[in-house]
């Protein structure tokens, strides 16, 4: 039987002075055949420039300003791969990451994506301990991070909801569960997530009415999740606090 394909997307917005690195991981995993595609979401440094050194090895494809959201979109619609990982431009890969998830996949057709523990590196150096999937835990908070091996067929019932300031990927697996695609936990820290000394939380960032806000609309979107009843109570509670 032959091996899937399994497609690499980097998403990327002015992260020339990272990207190398992001790439540098997807082209050492173990596991073959793979296809790596930058999507350049408009950026204004020397991102093309540094991916242009990287020639047949990695496609690198050019669109305007729209946001991560709509750069996943559209990075997917490119993909050829059966499997699909959506890897931030700051982000890196530990090389046995496609290969491990791609047998527990393998192992658990059912599973719509598979799932790790991340590793910080730069501002901090813990591990995570995310938990099984879920869905009353899932409905609560998002502990499911961004970058997951996930298969195009779950990728063809959900997309990332562009309006959203934040949480995307939060709405986008609570999308995927309203199908009845749940995930799968791999409990070892094969992400490496990039923690940046100047990070800010959503809070700061946006604000408390922002945060708010996107609660109740993430709320209000998956009602079905949420029971009708549960989601009039969170939406006034909303309404009282802008």
């Amino acid at each position: 039987m032959s091996s899937p394909l399994v497609s690499i997307v980097i998403p990327c917005y002015n992260y020339a002075q990272y990207v190398a690195e992001t790439i540098d991981s997807a082209l050492a995993q173990t596991y073959s055949p793979l296809e790596i595609i930058v999507m350049d979401d408009g950026s204004t440094d020397n991102t093309k420039e540094v991916v242009a050194r990287y020639k047949d090895r990695v496609r690198y494809i050019h669109q305007h300003n729209q946001g991560l959201s709509a750069t996943r979109n559209n990075g997917f619609t490119f993909t050829k791969g059966e499997f699909v990982i959506f890897l931030d431009a700051d982000d890196k890969l530990d090389p046995q990451y496609v290969a491990k998830t791609l047998a527990l996949a393998q192992r658990y057709p059912q599973a719509g994506y598979i799932y790790t523990q991340q590793q910080y590196f730069e501002a901090s150096d813990t591990v995570t301990t995310f938990p099984d999937f879920n869905l009353a835990e899932l409905k609560r908070h998002n502990y499911i991070p961004a970058c997951t091996l996930i298969r195009a067929s779950s990728l063809r019932q959900a997309t990332y909801d562009p309006k959203l300031p934040s949480w995307e990927d939060w709405d986008f697996y609570l999308s995927l569960a309203e199908r009845g695609i749940s995930g799968r936990l791999l409990d070892e820290p094969l992400m490496l997530y990039r923690k940046h000394h100047d990070q800010k939380s959503m809070l700061d960032t946006f604000g408390e009415r922002t945060k708010v806000r996107t609660l109740a609309h993430i709320r209000y979107k998956h009602w079905r999740l949420y029971g009708l009843l549960e989601t009039v109570r969170f939406s006034l509670w909303a309404w009282s606090r802008r």
